[in-house]
């Protein structure tokens, strides 16, 4: 198309013969695109592109590659409130589950608190290792295996140890609560025997006692360490 010819008189301080080009339909913003050139809500629209399985397969495989390197071993100070904070947190567990509940047929100790120590106490930055995460995500993870115990034990005892690790996964995922030993929580529900927790008690104890008592040892420990801080949130 041809160009308009515009020709500014004196007063803009330009001669009489002054001629400035102007390109037709400028707009104020530069950034506005011709849709009709694009196809944008015509038939012409972008075709969704092909991918071959040999393509996906390619893609897949190369996830596995990283230039990444493992982060470099923390300090002899971390390691030893680490262990100062294990040893105490385990251990008040482990007392009042030998010396306080076994008279009553109760438990106090369940196998996925040795899996939250090590997070609050190795790994106390970490998402999954705050008293949000650690409380919460034992807490829903206990629902949630007592409840399929009750509904499927009798009908599949393998399928109900996955399904119950499963749904307690999501459901951490729903209450932001993602705290890995919860699915341990879940599974151990299923897994031993039924008197032990009497019906839904099982979620008060062990598993909101214990994981509570645990966090009173985290509180106190890990904030005793001169690099440490924790938590980093509560909610």
């Amino acid at each position: 198309m041809e160009t308009e010819m515009k020709t500014i008189g004196k007063e803009s301080g330009f001669s009489e013969d002054t001629e400035i080009h102007i390109p037709p339909n400028t707009s104020n913003n530069n950034n506005v695109t011709d849709l009709n050139k694009n196809n944008i809500g015509t038939n012409g629209a972008d075709k969704p592109i092909k991918i071959t399985f040999k393509d996906w397969f390619k893609n897949y495989l190369n996830k596995f590659r990283t230039k990444e390197r493992s982060p470099p071993m923390t300090t002899v100070e971390d390691m030893i409130f680490s262990f100062i904070g294990s040893i105490l947190g385990i251990g008040l567990v482990a007392a009042l589950h030998f010396h306080v509940t076994t008279e009553r047929d109760f438990q106090f100790l369940i196998g996925s608190f040795a899996a939250s120590a090590v997070l609050i106490f190795g790994a106390v930055k970490s998402p999954l290792a705050q008293p949000r995460n650690l409380v919460l995500g034992h807490f829903v993870s206990a629902i949630v295996g007592c409840t399929v115990r009750v509904a499927l034990y009798n009908v599949n005892i393998a399928f109900s140890c996955a399904l119950s690790v499963s749904i307690a996964i999501v459901a951490m995922h729903l209450t932001k609560s993602l705290h890995p030993p919860g699915g341990a929580t879940a599974m151990i529900a299923i897994l031993n025997r039924e008197e032990m927790w009497h019906g839904y008690f099982y979620i008060f104890m062990p598993v909101l006692t214990g994981a509570l008592a645990m966090l009173l040892v985290a509180l106190i420990v890990n904030n005793m360490a001169p690099n440490r801080k924790y938590p980093v949130f509560w909610i």
